[in-house]
């Protein structure tokens, strides 16, 4: 069986996380390339994803 066709059965919590840093990934990328790199922080990143600064940085 190839590794692309074998399903992700971790904990929900491991699902959440890989979620959430997915979310993360995906707004940021988008504040880039809206305002440019130099004009999104952490703290905005991290509203406009709905978790918490720290969580951004993890």
């Amino acid at each position: 069986m190839s590794e692309s066709a074998v399903e992700f059965t971790g904990t929900a919590w491991e699902r959440r996380k890989i979620e959430v840093m997915s979310r993360i990934q995906r707004v940021a990328l988008d504040l880039f390339y809206g305002h440019g790199y130099r004009n999104v922080t952490v703290e905005r990143v991290a509203v406009a994803a709905g978790v918490s600064p720290s969580s951004v940085y993890r």
